[in-house]
């Protein structure tokens, strides 16, 4: 009689965990990018004089105190917008990484057949 036996992979389940906190890492990034896409919708609007969109005409003599002074608005909306785009550029490398550690879980890695 012949005896067929599966050697499994029996490696512990690491590539889930990682595969969720690529999942946090991504909604995170995305969460920084909102506010820079937005500026840049509205600046837009802005350029082309579509009435009726925010304006940021008041934003330099309110926030700063002086009329000669900038606001450090853009600045911040720049360094979030890097900021994203790293994270979710990581998230992506570690989801991608951990489909390819699940693919390895529980897989036959050999078959071994026996007589008795």
């Amino acid at each position: 009689m012949k005896k067929i036996h599966f050697i499994k992979n029996g490696e512990p389940f690491i590539g889930g965990l990682a595969f969720i906190s690529g999942a946090i890492q991504l909604i995170i990034g995305i969460i920084f990018l909102i506010p820079p896409i937005l500026g840049a919708f509205f600046f837009t609007l802005n350029v082309f004089g579509v009435t009726g969109t925010v304006s940021l005409r008041e934003l330099g003599t309110n926030w700063t105190g002086d009329n000669n002074a900038m606001s450090a608005a853009p600045i911040y909306l720049g360094l979030m917008a890097i900021a994203g785009t790293l994270i979710i550029h990581s998230a992506i490398k570690n989801c991608i990484s951990a489909g390819k550690y699940l693919e390895g879980i529980d897989a036959i890695e050999d078959i071994e057949i026996t007589e008795e």
